[in-house]
């Protein structure tokens, strides 16, 4: 399950979310520390049945989502970089040179 009051939200133990409705910054407070903690949960789980896939074809309709980060590793720090709009148009510009056909949608 998930924490007090959450499955009056619609969230069934951690899985598909059929409907739910967002919490206010204020309510989040009281769930904050479980969604940290289950995530990490769920990540490390994920990450380590993954880990070792190599050469997996993407398909069509096929989407991966990313994130980019800046790590500080002195500081102990990381913070998400707001470079995204710039690096998409880098990505843009190198499919222009790809066979038609065989490009990406970034």
């Amino acid at each position: 399950g998930g924490p007090p009051g959450w499955g009056a939200r619609g969230i069934e133990d951690m899985g598909f979310l059929l409907d739910a409705t967002p919490l206010e910054w204020d309510e989040s407070l009281e769930v904050i520390r479980y969604v940290r903690e289950h995530g990490i949960a769920q990540f490390i789980h994920l990450y380590n049945r993954i880990k070792d896939i190599e050469g997996d074809r993407l398909l069509w309709g096929d989407e991966v989502e990313y994130a980019i980060f800046k790590l500080d590793a002195e500081r102990g720090t990381v913070k998400l970089s707001l470079r995204g709009a710039e690096i998409l148009a880098g990505l843009q510009e190198g499919e222009r040179s790809v066979p038609v056909g065989q490009q990406c949608n970034w």
